[in-house]
């Protein structure tokens, strides 16, 4: 073999070794997240990206798990093992901010396949007048360290912001109301509805509003406008990923085996939870 041909072959087979985790991924992060409607879990690495797998295991909050999973058509996950090695606390995330409620100090952090919502740290006496601070805009970019409590749910203890998010806005939801007539979507705020709020999509003309139909689980890619509002700029369901789920349910993590909780689980990475 010539040495050209010989370097070719060798990029070649590179090239099919980093465009591997594009289809399938073998990565360690922390549960920050669960989806029951779209039975899911969301996995936050250790850079703070968080990653939608689809999963019949009802994996807890706050464990270190290690996934093997394959990429879905929409960039979402479908595990095929999963595998508690520990438990963790505190966590970081980043993603793009999509609902706020100061009056409540939630928001909501959203990244492909996934909005999870959050709880601000109130502010103590000394901090009070400067307590909207700590809180984000939405459709900005942002990456905060937040701490897993006894109930699971997520609080924020810093936010960062990195600007706004022009790139495209990924919005995870249940479907509440259709209106056909304003051409208006009201999706949860978060994608399990814990906030019992809702935030409002406007659907341009090019779309047949007759496709979305209420209590659907959906995945939005959305812009969003000057006056606070977004609108639609692609539209997909999770239906189809909830049938592709084939997990090896028998894989040895089973989170009634808590692993070693003592090990915090490093989140290293390696493939698709940071490409």
């Amino acid at each position: 073999m010539s040495h050209r041909k010989a370097v070719f072959v060798i990029a070649a087979a590179l090239a099919l070794v980093l465009a591997g985790p594009a289809s399938a991924a073998t990565w360690r992060g922390t549960v920050v997240h669960r989806n029951h409607s779209a039975r899911s879990i969301v996995v936050a690495t250790s850079t703070g990206k968080m990653v939608a797998v689809h999963t019949r295991r009802a994996v807890r909050i706050g464990r270190v798990v290690r996934v093997n999973a394959r990429r879905l058509r929409n960039g979402t996950y479908s595990a095929r093992s999963l595998r508690v090695l520990g438990t963790r606390r505190r966590v970081r995330l980043r993603g793009t901010v999509t609902y706020v409620n100061r009056h409540r100090r939630l928001f909501t952090l959203s990244a492909r396949g996934a909005s999870v919502l959050l709880h601000a740290r109130r502010a103590r006496a000394a901090r009070a007048i400067a307590a909207d601070d700590a809180m984000p805009t939405s459709g900005s970019q942002v990456v905060t360290n937040a701490e897993i409590d006894d109930q699971g749910d997520l609080e924020a203890q810093d936010v960062k912001d990195e600007g706004d998010d022009n790139d495209g806005i990924e919005l995870e939801g249940k479907l509440l109301a259709v209106d056909k007539d304003a051409r208006t979507l009201s999706v949860s705020a978060d994608d399990d509805d814990e906030s019992g709020d809702a935030v409002t999509v406007n659907v341009p003309g090019s779309f047949d509003i007759t496709q979305f139909k209420v209590g659907d689980e959906v995945e939005l890619t959305v812009t969003k406008e000057s006056d606070g509002s977004f609108t639609l700029q692609k539209a997909d369901t999770d239906d189809e990923n909830e049938a592709d789920n084939n997990e090896n349910d028998n894989n040895n993590g089973d989170d009634n085996n808590n692993g070693d909780d003592n090990n915090n689980g490093d989140d290293d990475n390696s493939g698709g939870g940071d490409d």
